[in-house]
């Protein structure tokens, strides 16, 4: 043990002197109070939570699965049962955070009914009783379903440090060509990895297990923490540009998690031009075949020319992403945070140091103003010869999680959502002013060329726009932009969840705006049967229908229920209205 180390188990931790905001700050819900005169309704609203509900769908993606494929161990939840069955990384990281917040609010909802169960008439506490088991056991049920989702995606890792982005599981579908030309055989794993967010999702499994007062949090903490060491690590190690700049990079499209944004279109010059929403069908085919195609020749090179030989890879492929690196530098904050939780001052103090300097780094190389190769001043992704990919997507908003940038790059960013992303459902995953902008998914597999996604709506309001209105250090009308455009995506996320609902598309579809009981019986048996919720993989930003029907129930998209949305939204309207007509 270094002598910097506390003993392990010990409760004691170091402070970390990093600008950190809790990233799940627990937040009583306004209505546990009011309902006090009606603790048996409170209940009843308590177990019908949204956010109760995602979890259970979650787990309903497992359950699924195991029907399915006759799985047997459902130690991590498909994104989607039909057609993303297998393991994904930062798929399963945001499963994993969504588990665990619901299972803390089980809990401290069971709890709370606990508190008042004496205050209730007699006649209603047998029904609370219920209600306090029922929370309690779903508590139980989804902590554990978050606990073991870290540990499936760390089973895959490999020695190096490096974990893949897909893990496989039994069983080979046809258009799984990633499997046919994986590097590793025996795992059966992609070779390439994706975001980090596994130490943010363990972050959030450890605080739901300590607010839910489980003994075993601080052993689970340090069962995971080597594994999301060497990880983080193997980014450091490998993955940065130089030893003195410590941006990392990727080596294929797709370890950004955004597969087919725009900004990949440099390097397939097999790609027709488009023209914006008005494209023909038939161009947006061959726009679709060639992309595909380009994903494959992709995978083909990497495993023929380079193998397992980072070094070609790297030769192959280069580019330093706004997205991974921001989410990259918000996950190096959360390792210093875990590191002083376990007393590791060593890796305390390392991960302060890159966390800044990548940071730094960030502002320093991606913010561009240059109108000779940018189209705005913003922050842009940078090629291999450190030049700016021209491109604007919703990569370049993903800056909004560094707390330090200067008040102008902020307003800049924010200018940039006003006038490329300003749609009644943001945020879309490309500009809306762009000629290959495809709100209505016309390239159908091909992803992230246009529809809302609502995994960045949480990343970027949650970690990046909440945070910035938070700073004390910028100017108040700044601050009220960022809480405007946060409690937007909010708003607009859940609004896509509730508006694509099936018996709600169904109404939609005849025409009605209610549908009579016996109906609505019978399609939500259907529904169950079918496995449709209103979470849909992406959705049309301009009339929120959600898109890809055959990606059933799409687990990330259950995020929208843990996004916050401010106490008085209208009155936080009128505040903007006036600040920006002074």
């Amino acid at each position: 043990m270094r002598k910097e180390e506390l003993p392990r188990g010990s409760e004691q931790a170091l402070k970390v002197d990093l600008d950190w905001r809790e990233p799940f700050e627990w937040r009583e819900p306004a209505h546990w109070q009011e309902g006090l005169g009606n603790i048996k309704a409170l209940a009843h609203s308590m177990l019908a939570d949204a956010r109760i509900h995602a979890a259970k769908m979650l787990i309903r993606n497992r359950e699924r699965a195991q029907e399915l494929y006759h799985w047997h161990d459902g130690l991590h939840t498909p994104p989607a049962a039909e057609h993303y069955r297998h393991t994904y990384l930062w798929d399963s990281g945001f499963c994993q955070i969504m588990l665990a917040q619901a299972a803390e609010l089980a809990y401290k909802s069971a709890v709370h009914l606990e508190t008042r169960l004496n205050s209730a008439p007699l006649e209603d506490r047998l029904e609370i009783v219920s209600a306090i088991k029922q929370l309690k056991d779903l508590a139980e049920t989804f902590q554990r379903a978050s606990v073991t989702e870290g540990f499936s995606v760390i089973k895959g890792q490999k020695a190096n440090g490096f974990i893949p982005n897909l893990q496989y599981g039994e069983g080979t579908l046809w258009y799984e060509v990633e499997q046919f030309v994986s590097l590793d055989k025996v795992n059966k794993s992609s070779n390439y990895t994706q975001p980090p967010v596994l130490p943010l999702a363990t972050y959030a499994t450890y605080k739901s297990m300590v607010e839910t007062n489980n003994p075993n949090a601080k052993l689970y903490l340090e069962e995971m923490y080597g594994s999301m060491d060497k990880f983080m690590r193997y980014f450091h190690d490998y993955r940065s540009n130089s030893l003195a700049d410590k941006k990392i990079g990727v080596i294929e499209p797709h370890e950004t998690g955004l597969d087919s944004l725009e900004q990949w279109d440099y390097i397939k010059p097999h790609r027709v031009e488009r023209n914006g929403v008005d494209t023909p069908q038939e161009v947006d085919d061959r726009n679709r075949f060639a992309d595909g195609g380009h994903f494959v020749v992709r995978l083909f090179e990497r495993y023929l020319v380079a193998g397992g030989d980072l070094a070609k890879q790297r030769q192959l492929f280069w580019c330093n992403d706004v997205l991974i690196n921001s989410i990259y530098f918000h996950n190096l904050q959360v390792m210093a945070k875990l590191a002083a939780e376990l007393g590791k001052q060593d890796d305390l103090e390392f991960y302060e140091n890159l966390a800044n300097t990548v940071e730094q780094q960030m502002i320093d190389d991606m913010w561009q103003d240059d109108p000779d190769k940018v189209p705005m001043p913003g922050f842009y992704s940078l090629k291999d010869n450190g030049e700016p990919i021209e491109t604007i997507t919703v990569s370049n908003l993903m800056a909004l999680t560094l707390p330090h940038l200067p008040e102008e790059k902020l307003k800049a960013v924010l200018n940039m959502m006003d006038e490329h992303f300003n749609v009644p459902y943001p945020l879309p995953s490309g500009s809306i002013k762009s000629p290959n902008y495809d709100p209505n998914n016309q390239e159908k597999d091909r992803l992230w060329r246009g529809p809302t996604w609502l995994n960045t709506n949480w990343y970027i309001a949650e970690h990046g726009l909440f945070m910035q209105a938070a700073r004390q250090d910028i100017s108040p009308k700044l601050r009220l932009r960022c809480k405007a455009w946060a409690n937007r995506l909010t708003q607009a996320s859940n609004e896509l969840l509730d508006m694509n609902e099936p018996e709600r598309r169904r109404a939609q579809s005849m025409g009605a705006k209610v549908i009579d009981i016996f109906t609505k019986i019978e399609l939500e048996a259907h529904h169950l049967k079918e496995f449709r919720t209103g979470a849909y993989e992406h959705y049309n930003p301009h009339t929120g229908e959600g898109q890809r029907d055959k990606v059933r129930n799409f687990a990330w998209s259950w995020l929208a229920r843990f996004m916050t949305l401010d106490e008085d939204y209208s009155q936080l309207i009128r505040e903007i209205e006036l600040s920006l007509s002074a």
